[in-house]
């Protein structure tokens, strides 16, 4: 027909389009595929040229096909699988296990339409038998093409929900009843910001408003099953966002964190009974919704893991060298220095996981390497696992910061199987961190970290947490390995003009002194005294170095220590500063103090600047952070503290210029 010729727009149809002069069709036609019944929703993958449609079933069956030129998808005599015969019938007038694209044959007695046409005899022909069908399609396939299958069939004949068995009972359940999902718009999500989305198709659903995932294998050619069930071990989709109205469309952000969801004007089908997952919106015709990936929740139990799901595999990578992970922001401008923020491969599976515990952490950058052909490394005599993660962070963090990183099952399996590795499970691995940059192998000394969790991710590996202070590169060991010279701590505080330094360190049987260095810029740094080193002492040892009218030479010192061993091996601490400005604030004070609601903080500065002041509660956990302009001179801060619980609290008051600690009594 000219409908399907068009004619009216030949030049628009390309010459090599497959039902070109392909009869009845004299000269060009605009047809690419045939047999598809409604679909609504496209998605293209320009990386695998793969053209996705989402198309209705009747009343079962929703398809997910791979549009492809010169194909038929069986629309009305094959619906979904081909295989599985949910809508075979007889092809008899007047039974009613005969169905005609799901509508008994000859059946009169509803309002069902079926492309339009009323649903009566003769509406479509009865399917009879699907393979049959389809057997007949491929007849003809040298001349109108073959018959495909869809790689995706919602609800299949499978079990009293079929079609067929619905039909044979002879009930007419209305639209909720049936077994689809009314798919609409379809997106495909490539980024890899969301843990376990990346390569996954997103379908709008009319029918029971909600969105449905379905996640892709790598050569996007069929449907994984991934998600948990209590049905079976794995299910292939995954339901968010359950609303009252039917959704239309939807759309991602270039950051991968935003998602747009179109709202019909018509409600959902029986919405609030669906219940997978509860309703997160209500009724609201006609709107654009929009949700954002910001974390997973903190579960209420200390240490206070993450609820991120086990299904999401371990990133991994065959790249000769360090391979960089998606990027973050963690501050509270973003709403997410309070969650566990997930850091993600170029597979778009999970890598580590920070929670900040309300420090703005600012930007973060991650690079890891995973190695494949040798089982394990060793370094300083101790094997080590092929895998190491680095990370770097914009502002370094004013109290602890939790942080989780993952291992695959592969990983732990090849330490156990080591000899010498000392390891018999994932309750032997810990968290080793130095200052490497990120690299292939252990450069230097890394120093233990104490672990607060470890936990099951699935099949697919483990997680390790633990806090820290400052960031850079972290290895797994047994944790009985014995490295020379652990460094645990480095710290320094200002009495006066003096800077007193202290540092920790353990197994320092190679080392017989230390070199302390001091720095006016953080960049040169000169020697200014050496401490012999205690290696007769078992556990660990504590250093300390005061120098004396530091203070005298600039509001802030950087000091590091260096380790003067006999294997010639030296190395570097973290770098520390030591503020002087902050000696010179006169006053910090609190008034009323005991309080019952509300409070103001006094405070005298001696420079303009902005500071953070954080409430911390008895048992030293940030409760609030807040950024306060300070100009020189007084200053006054209202806190309402209506709603916190009775007890002890202590303001924390941070900045340039500025470091002060107040009790504060709430009744």
């Amino acid at each position: 027909s000219d409908t399907c010729s068009g004619s009216g727009n030949q030049k628009w149809i390309p010459a090599s389009n497959p039902y070109n002069n392909v009869a009845p069709i004299v000269g060009k036609s605009a047809v690419w595929s045939t047999g598809i019944r409604n679909n609504q929703g496209f998605a293209y993958n320009p990386a695998l040229n793969i053209l996705y449609g989402a198309s209705h079933g009747p009343f079962s069956d929703d398809e997910i096909n791979i549009i492809e030129g010169f194909k038929n998808y069986g629309h009305p005599i094959v619906i979904g699988y081909a295989a599985d015969g949910n809508y075979n019938g007889t092809t008899t007038p007047g039974l009613s296990t005969s169905t005609s694209a799901g509508v008994s044959y000859g059946w009169t007695g509803g309002s069902y339409t079926i492309d339009g046409q009323a649903a009566a005899a003769g509406a479509c022909p009865p399917v009879g038998d699907e393979t049959a069908n389809m057997n007949a399609i491929n007849a003809n396939a040298a001349t109108y093409g073959a018959y495909k299958d869809p790689i995706y069939s919602a609800y299949p004949g499978t079990g009293a929900g079929t079609v067929s068995s619905i039909w044979s009972a002879g009930t007419t359940p209305g639209n909720a009843g049936w077994h689809s999902e009314g798919w609409s718009g379809l997106g495909l999500y490539t980024q890899s910001y969301i843990p376990g989305w990346k390569n996954a198709l997103l379908a709008a659903g009319l029918k029971w408003g909600r969105m449905i995932r379905l996640k892709l294998n790598d050569a996007g050619t069929a449907v994984i099953k991934t998600i948990p069930s209590l049905a079976s071990p794995q299910s292939d989709t995954a339901t968010y966002f359950q609303s009252g109205n039917r959704y239309r469309d939807m759309a991602f952000s270039p950051n991968g964190r935003d998602i747009f969801l179109a709202m019909d004007r018509s409600p959902a089908a029986s919405a609030a009974t669906v219940g997978n997952p509860p309703a997160t919106v209500g009724s609201c015709l006609g709107c654009v919704v929009r949700y954002e990936f910001l974390g997973y929740n903190p579960t209420g139990a200390s240490p206070f893991p993450s609820t991120i799901p086990d299904f999401i595999p371990v990133d991994s990578s065959t790249a000769p060298g360090c391979v960089t992970a998606t990027a973050v922001t963690i501050d509270a401008a973003n709403g997410n220095n309070n969650l566990w923020v997930p850091i993600t491969g170029p597979n778009g599976n999970i890598i580590a996981e920070i929670d900040a515990n309300n420090n703005d952490l600012g930007d973060v950058s991650t690079s890891f390497f995973t190695r494949t052909g040798n089982p394990v490394r060793t370094a300083f005599a101790n094997k080590y696992l092929n895998r190491n993660v680095t990370i770097g962070v914009q502002n370094a963090p004013g109290t602890a910061v939790s942080v989780r990183l993952y291992i695959t099952a592969k990983e732990l399996a090849d330490m156990i199987a080591t000899s010498g590795s000392g390891v018999t499970g994932i309750n032997d691995i810990a968290v080793y961190k130095n200052g490497d940059a990120c690299g292939t192998a252990m450069a230097s000394v890394a120093a233990g970290q104490t672990v607060t969790g470890r936990y099951v991710q699935s099949t697919y590996g483990h997680a390790i947490q633990f806090n820290v202070t400052s960031f850079s590169s972290f290895y797994f060991l047994s944790s009985s390995s014995t490295l020379p010279f652990d460094l645990f701590s480095f710290t320094g505080k200002a009495k006066g003009d003096a800077a007193q330094l202290e540092w920790v360190v353990n197994n320092e049987k190679d080392v017989f002194s230390y070199t302390v260095q001091r720095s006016l810029d953080n960049t040169n740094f000169e020697d200014i005294a050496t401490v012999d080193a205690k290696n007769n002492q078992s556990g660990n040892i504590t250093y300390n170095f005061t120098d004396f009218n530091a203070g005298k030479l600039a509001s802030t010192v950087y000091y590091r220590i260096h380790s003067n061993e006999n294997s010639s091996i030296g190395k570097f601490s973290n770098i520390i500063s030591v503020n002087f400005a902050s000696m010179m604030v006169t006053s910090v004070s609190v008034f009323p103090n005991p309080v019952r609601e509300k409070t103001t903080v006094l405070i005298n500065a001696i420079a303009d600047e902005t500071a953070n002041l954080k409430i911390i509660d008895n048992t030293g956990r940030v409760i609030k952070v807040i950024a306060v302009n300070l100009v020189k001179g007084k200053n006054s801060v209202q806190l309402d503290l209506t709603k916190f619980k009775t007890g002890i609290y202590f303001i924390d008051i941070n900045g340039k210029a500025i470091s002060e600690k107040v009790k504060l009594i709430k009744q």
